[in-house]
């Protein structure tokens, strides 16, 4: 038992340096709104300002599952939102124009305000899962392990990355995941891990 943890927690350690958040891929740019923590893995976001960042690693083809581990939610009702991006990332999620993303209360939207049917609300512990398919075009959410929804109504398009935006006076922490022995659940058919 004791090997195996220590092999798992060295693998954490190492996939730290590449696959976390990227603080350069920050809106507003040159913003402080997001500070870094356990090897980039871990955002934190101040309240007061609309923000988002994505990680750092991107995907243009396949098929490819990462998590999100909500650690903490904010202070607002519902303005913390989990998903990918492959567009320009702007300080409000509802002026991307090339996104999915699930909402903490449940609701999903895809390119800005597009609002997407079906969903359940997430609270602080829960794991959201995502699949980004470019083969299938689609992005897929789950929560726990449950499948959530299904976005069909926009394809992902190149550099695609998971993307966390915090609204105004809403701040939370967000652990993501990307590499296979970080996962809290087993690949969905079909995907690879992130990576």
């Amino acid at each position: 038992m004791k090997p195996f943890a220590a092999l798992r927690l060295r693998n954490q350690v190492v996939a730290g340096g590449g696959s976390g958040w990227n603080v350069a891929d920050v809106s507003p740019s040159g913003g402080s709104v997001f500070s870094l923590s356990s090897g980039s893995k871990t955002a934190t976001a101040s309240t007061g300002t609309n923000a988002g960042i994505r990680g750092v690693a991107s995907r243009s083809s396949g098929v490819h599952y990462f998590e999100f581990k909500v650690d903490a939610l904010g202070s607002g009702t519902d303005g913390m939102l989990l998903g990918a991006s492959w567009g320009t990332l702007p300080d409000a999620w509802t002026a991307a124009t090339a996104m999915a993303v699930y909402r903490k209360n449940g609701q999903s939207f895809y390119d800005g305000g597009n609002f997407n049917a079906g969903g359940s609300a997430w609270s602080a512990g829960d794991v959201i899962g995502v699949v980004v398919s470019h083969t299938g075009a689609f992005v897929r959410f789950y929560r726990n392990n449950t499948l959530i929804t299904t976005i069909t109504a926009t394809a992902p398009g190149a550099n695609s990355k998971p993307a966390y935006w915090a609204e105004t006076n809403m701040g939370g922490v967000v652990t993501l995941r990307t590499k296979l022995a970080e996962f809290s659940y087993a690949l969905p058919a079909g995907s690879s891990a992130w990576e």
